[in-house]
């Protein structure tokens, strides 16, 4: 295995290592920041466990301090009062009337069925008996005062006992409570002289209670409060006298304070090293994540972003479910802390993809730009703005088939609506009916939108039909919709392109074939002008013979170069008919070149122009016809010696690459390069338009003819006054 191989996996082992300490202390923040309050100093005060347990407790003991004060030294009779005695008689008085009422349902049946029957001698009969047995009932049940006193006697002798018997099982609970009107004591500890004193040393926790607390927060009122300022603690001693549950409530918190500052310990050390380990990868590598999960990124992109925040939105409500409702630092380690841990490290993974993707669009605006014009969000806009010009488009043109659109569409509605409204009347369901009314009124907006967008699209290919028939060929007809409407559409564009192309090429054949008659004639005529002229002064007798000589001189050179011309002309035309027959051979391209430089040394001498040839390699081969090509090396190297820039330097590459032989050839020109590159190659165009140097403007042609019919390919770049030609011979 190489080092490049290893260094693979082990980014990849420690990216996984990462991800699942930082999933540990995503799981210790969460369980320290739900179980803070016990980590704070009064964290007793606050639990909800030790807060129940004292509620019932001072409850009992404001009984047993203000209802059952001195309960035991009072007399029977003033143990209760008139409105205790009354509370049990009224609810005897109660519960008589609800007996009295089911013996009377009971008669009341069998009278109403004899009667039905017509036995009404019977049912006086069984009415008769109901009075009686009402009345034997009653009198057997009825009570007298006294007997509800004694009754309310011995119930508030039972809530005695119990409020009694609740404080004594709860001894490790102390109270401290002094009457400031009668300075009398009321506790549960043993040899007490200064209660502060023993809050400080003893207590583990203590609650002061006023005498405001009394009457406001567990409303008690009456005769002993109004003439009594009752007030005290309660208090939880250190050490608990034989079992107590709320010691053990306190135990069990201090264990649970005790492990959440061990959680803190660990949610720092793993949110270091986890985030150093990424930080790491990062710096190192760059993060760079596992196929599987670039995978599964990737396939998220592709979502609308809206869809992607919802998706990540109820990814983390899950998390945050499932983190709170598993266990994971209440049992010892097995096999379910590693499945929590793993499904912890797959969300803190998800959330690091989205915030390394999020990071990405922020940088890369464009892309961000693109992500949100794929969202619901715009999609939704653009979907109505669609449907505000469908509307428009569809009521453009009001053909006989709009109409009819429009006339269907209205007696299906009215016709859906009746259909609705008969079967409300027929079935009497108001469900049903609301549920089929809400898919028609769902359906209805969808149908319509559906046929206006097809009108609008038909509207737009009619109009667009009209305006090419009326010659603009710049209109394009631009249909938001697809299927075969979409199709006509996209096919009258390329009509319309073809027309437009056909036009301009027509056009642009016409300018060339009047430029080229003009430049025939011009070129044609000027030597042919001369010869005349010269010939004209051979007739005079009187001339020298040197006068003589030096006309025919100009007579022969005007000739030749009449005939140059002509003969460049049958050969262009050759060359664009495909007429001319090739002597294919293998061929030394760059020696080829070096001939033909060879043969115009004088020229190039005379020029002022410095030549710089680069070849690849010394020999370059490819199959060509040497006297053509030849041709083509003098025509561009006549153009080079004729248009160039004097004092400058000509650069020549030839360089073989990809099975082909590529000659560059570049030049500074003395004129300024303001034409067409495609129409530099048309006959008789020249670089020099006042046609003040010599040649015919059919140099380059005749070389791209030759070229092309070789199978090579010609082209021309121009940057400013620096010319370039780039010819390609394949070598194969």
């Amino acid at each position: 295995m190489d080092i490049r191989s290893k260094n693979k996996y082990i980014y990849l082992f420690a990216f996984i290592v990462a991800i699942y300490i930082l999933a540990l202390a995503l799981l210790t923040a969460w369980d320290f920041n739900k179980y803070k309050y016990y980590f704070s100093d009064d964290f007793h005060e606050n639990s909800q466990i030790i807060s129940n347990s004292l509620y019932e407790y001072k409850e009992n003991l404001m009984k047993l301090l203000i209802t059952f004060n001195d309960y035991e030294n009072k007399i029977p009779d003033s143990k209760v009062n008139d409105i205790e005695i009354n509370n049990i008689k009224n609810k005897h008085e109660q519960t008589l009337l609800d007996q009295m009422a089911a013996i009377k349902n009971q008669y009341d049946e069998r009278i109403d069925s004899e009667y039905e029957f017509g036995n009404i001698s019977l049912s006086i009969e069984i009415y008769d008996e109901m009075i009686k047995k009402l009345k034997e009932f009653k009198s057997q049940n009825t009570k007298s005062m006294e007997d509800f006193k004694h009754e309310a006697i011995i119930n508030k002798d039972d809530k005695y006992k119990k409020t009694i018997k609740y404080i004594d099982n709860r001894a490790n609970i102390k109270y401290y409570f002094v009457d400031n009107t009668s300075k009398k004591t009321y506790t549960n500890i043993e040899n007490i002289t200064d209660v502060n004193e023993y809050i400080k040393k003893f207590a583990l926790y203590s609650e002061k209670i006023s005498h405001k607390d009394i009457i406001n927060k567990y409303n008690y009122s009456g005769e002993f409060i109004n003439k009594h300022e009752l007030e005290g603690y309660i208090i939880i001693p250190k050490k608990a006298n034989g079992y107590s549950q709320i010691h053990e409530d306190i135990k069990y918190m201090k264990n649970v304070k005790e492990r959440l500052g061990k959680e803190r310990i660990i949610f720092i050390v793993s949110s270091i090293i986890g985030l150093t380990i990424i930080g790491v990868i990062i710096k190192n590598k760059g993060l760079k994540f596992p196929k599987f999960i670039r995978n599964v990124s990737n396939i998220c992109s592709k979502f609308p972003i809206e869809l992607r925040v919802a998706l990540l939105f109820i990814y983390t409500l899950i998390t945050i479910v499932y983190i709170d409702a598993v266990k994971f630092f209440y049992f010892p380690l097995g096999v379910g802390h590693i499945i929590t841990l793993t499904f912890i490290a797959i969300y803190v993974t998800y959330i690091i993809i989205n915030i390394s993707g999020a990071l990405k669009l922020f940088k890369n605006k464009n892309e961000l730009r693109l992500q949100l014009k794929k969202g619901l969000i715009y999609r939704g806009v653009i979907y109505i703005k669609e449907g505000i010009i469908n509307i428009k488009d569809s009521v453009q043109i009001q053909s006989p088939f709009f109409r009819l659109c429009i006339i269907i569409a209205f007696n299906a509605s009215v016709f859906m609506f009746m259909s609705i409204l008969i079967f409300y009347f027929v079935n009497k369901s108001t469900k049903l009916t609301l549920f089929l009314l809400l898919i028609v009124v769902a359906y209805f907006p969808l149908t319509l939108s559906y046929i206006l967008k097809k009108i609008g699209s038909i509207n737009k290919i009619i109009q667009g039909v009209e305006e090419i028939s009326y010659g603009n060929l710049n209109y394009e007809v631009k249909v938001r919709d697809k299927g075969r409407l979409s199709n006509v559409a996209y096919n009258l564009n390329n009509m319309r392109d073809g027309f437009k192309k056909s036009l301009e090429e027509q056009i642009k054949s016409e300018r060339l074939k009047t430029e080229l008659i003009t430049n025939v004639s011009h070129d044609l005529k000027t030597p042919l002008t001369s010869i005349i002229n010269y010939i004209d002064l051979l007739k005079n007798n009187n001339l020298s013979k040197d006068e003589l000589e030096g006309y025919i001189g100009v007579l022969d050179r005007k000739s030749q170069r009449l005939k140059i011309l002509i003969d460049d002309l049958f050969e262009a035309a050759k060359l664009s008919s495909g007429e001319v027959k090739l002597d294919i051979q293998k061929v030394d391209v760059v020696a080829l070149l070096n001939q033909a430089m060879g043969e115009l040394n004088e020229k190039i001498k005379k020029s002022h122009l410095t030549f710089r040839v680069n070849t690849s390699k010394q020999n370059m081969y490819a199959n060509l016809d040497g006297k053509k090509t030849w041709r083509v090396f003098e025509n561009l190297l006549c153009n080079i010696l004729k248009y160039s820039q004097p004092n400058t330097r000509v650069f020549i590459d030839i360089i073989e690459e990809n099975k082909k032989v590529i000659i560059i050839m570049k030049n500074t020109s003395a004129y300024e390069l303001d034409f067409n590159v495609e129409e530099i190659f048309e006959r008789f165009k020249r670089g020099d338009k006042s046609r003040t140097t010599e040649g015919s403007g059919l140099g380059l042609a005749i070389a791209k003819s030759i070229v092309e019919l070789q199978g090579g390919k010609l082209d021309i770049k121009i940057d400013g006054d620096l010319f370039k030609v780039i010819i390609e011979f394949y070598n194969d």
